[in-house]
């Protein structure tokens, strides 16, 4: 039987990262809401969704090393099964800390399920479609706002959150059911004829343009979980109920759905660095709305900035991390870039109850308005990709005056050099 092909993976990646998402999407607008249910401030709540940050950003960053040791698709499914329990017991809680307790548990698995599928589709997807795989993938964030959101809110206003966790165990069970009779790892190794020749450890200017991109990353997520936790904190403030909030949720995933897509793609074409631009932009539109936000549609549409701006900055991102990097490097490395985005909600949550609390929320979403845009001026002297990669390949390099890229040194298996004409093809995709 042959390798597994993007063609024949991408449906049961897509069906997996949307059971995935659809409970992530849909729960997340009313964990708030839920937490004041059992006496939780705005401070509380802050820090209890920075909680959960802090799980999936540990399972994120464990993914990797974890795959090595008990494979890729055990250590799939593996999460899947084991967070069932903890996604019904959510409902059943009867204090605050059993339910950070559990969220933290769910969160988790599921953020090693987000970053397991991000490597399956960055080692099945060709380069010059990987916007677009990527693009795919990232529609499930929109989709499982809209899904979701529609579902949960009205859920909850109908037979109150026990009921609603119940349901949302049976969509969830999918990913591991579906993952285990269906994904293949069964991926061939590369022999390429020539190796990167070894080099000494990479110096700290050449990881310069790495922290860059990363600090980018961090500052313009902090914009936009603030304002995922603004908005139903905004509208509940304003008498809203839970199924409103989350139906403003499910209308900005409505709208995100073809930016999700079209975006991606843009990104292959156009250059990775001008999509992330653009995403970066939404997010401090997105936070600024919300400021003057007071009907139903007003937040609805700052819904759905910040949605175009996580979808775009996740798949964006991904495909360029992994257009930089070689599939040894990329399994290792590819979830820590989703774990920069994480970090940025564990800071964002915890900093945003208290602030609110002192500043009032006008001065907390111009505050983060602002960093959305020192994201893009962080982005913007990037011209080489390989700068990037230099910071895990030292074979790799570029100058660090960000314009002229420089020919990586070939060697064939016995350490001769090679021609020039041998060497691998740099990508552009400025």
């Amino acid at each position: 039987m042959g390798t597994p092909t993007s063609s024949t993976q991408l449906p049961f990646l897509f069906i997996n990262s949307f059971s995935i998402l659809f409970i992530g999407m849909g729960l997340m607008p009313v964990l708030p809401l839920y937490a004041v249910d059992f006496g939780a401030s705005t401070s509380v709540i802050g820090l209890y969704l920075s909680v959960i940050y802090i799980s999936i950003s540990t399972s994120t960053m464990l993914t990797g090393w974890l795959a090595t040791k008990v494979g890729r698709k055990r250590l799939f499914v593996t999460a899947g099964i084991v967070s069932i329990p903890a996604l019904y017991l959510m409902g059943q809680a009867i204090e605050l800390w059993q339910l950070v307790v559990l969220t933290a548990v769910v969160w988790f698995c599921g953020g090693i399920g987000v970053a397991l599928i991000n490597v399956f589709t960055g080692l099945y997807a060709s380069m010059e479609n990987r916007g677009k795989w990527f693009s795919l993938i990232a529609l499930n964030s929109p989709l499982g706002a809209l899904t979701g959101g529609l579902l949960v809110g009205r859920l909850v206003d109908w037979q109150g959150y026990p009921l609603m966790f119940t349901v949302l165990c049976f969509i969830w069970a999918s990913w591991p059911v579906l993952a285990y009779l269906k994904l293949d790892d069964r991926l061939e190794s590369e022999t390429a004829p020539a190796m990167v020749k070894a080099s000494p450890p990479p110096s700290l200017s050449s990881k310069i343009p790495l922290l860059l991109l990363l600090s980018a990353i961090f500052l313009s997520m902090m914009t936009i979980n603030v304002g995922r936790l603004g908005l139903p904190l905004s509208m509940s403030s304003l008498e809203y109920t839970p199924g409103e909030v989350t139906t403003a949720m499910a209308f900005g995933g409505l709208v995100t759905l073809p930016f999700a897509y079209f975006l991606g793609v843009l990104s292959d074409r156009l250059g990775r660095k001008n999509v992330l631009t653009l995403g970066y932009m939404m997010a401090a539109l997105g936070v600024l709305a919300l400021i003057v936000s007071s009907q139903a549609w007003h937040f609805a549409l700052a819904a759905s900035m910040l949605l175009i701006a996580m979808t775009v900055s996740g798949s964006v991102a991904s495909a360029f991390a992994t257009d930089l990097l070689s599939r040894e490097v990329l399994v290792r490395v590819l979830p820590w870039f989703s774990a920069v985005g994480f970090l940025a909600g564990i800071v964002g949550f915890a900093g945003s109850g208290f602030i609110i609390e002192r500043l009032g929320m006008t001065g907390l979403f111009v505050g983060t308005a602002v960093l959305s845009l020192l994201a893009v001026a962080l982005i913007w002297p990037l011209r080489c990709e390989r700068q990037l990669a230099a910071a895990f390949e030292a074979a790799w390099s570029c100058d660090i005056s960000f314009r002229t890229p420089l020919v990586p040194v070939a060697v064939s298996a016995d350490g001769a050099a090679l021609p020039a004409e041998e060497t691998m093809e740099l990508p552009n995709t400025q």
